[in-house]
């Protein structure tokens, strides 16, 4: 199984385009689809949970090699700020507004 955040493809085709849906079925990966879509949801629900307890902005930071997490990060909406706290092994800080 890849690593948490590990960069994937989606390519997205026509409805009824069999030919290339076919193609395209050729290159899924079971495994990596339901890692994505996990990492994904565990984030979803991170951004929840924080929202129905009142937190208005959620703050993640993370370590300059792991740029598949910076990546995620990015995807899901997370901007990239100055550092909020002097945790030495973290180099890139994001926030993003989560409440009402």
């Amino acid at each position: 199984m890849a690593a948490i955040a590990y960069s994937a493809l989606a390519v997205e085709c026509r409805a009824g385009d069999s030919r290339l849906a076919a193609v395209l079925a050729e290159l899924d990966d079971a495994d990596t689809r339901a890692a994505v879509t996990a990492e994904r949801a565990l984030l979803a629900e991170l951004e929840a949970q924080a929202a129905a307890h009142g937190v208005r902005t959620l703050q993640l930071e993370t370590h300059h090699a792991l740029n598949e997490a910076i990546g995620l990060y990015r995807t899901a909406g997370y901007r990239e700020v100055p550092a909020f706290n002097d945790e030495p092994y973290a180099h890139h800080w994001f926030e993003k507004s989560i409440g009402a």
